[in-house]
């Protein structure tokens, strides 16, 4: 399952969220279902698993937020 559009628009609402997001939550802004919101989180971090990426996807308080990676930014 690709779903680079459903991907694409899970990752512009992590990123315009300032605090962590329940994928429930992004499920309802995005009005998609919670099994594709679950797979676009599995190919975000996949996406950002990569060396070239500053950036990872983290749970943080039942939520997903984007953050540094923490080779970038001690925390």
């Amino acid at each position: 399952m690709e779903l680079e559009k459903e991907t694409a628009l899970v990752e512009t609402i992590l990123f315009l969220e300032s605090e962590p997001i329940a994928e429930k939550q992004i499920s309802n802004i995005a009005q998609l279902s919670e099994e594709v919101v679950g797979h676009c989180i599995e190919n975000l971090k996949e996406k950002y698993a990569q060396e070239s990426s500053g950036l990872e996807l983290a749970m943080i308080t039942g939520g997903w937020c984007l953050v540094p990676k923490s080779e970038f930014w001690d925390v």
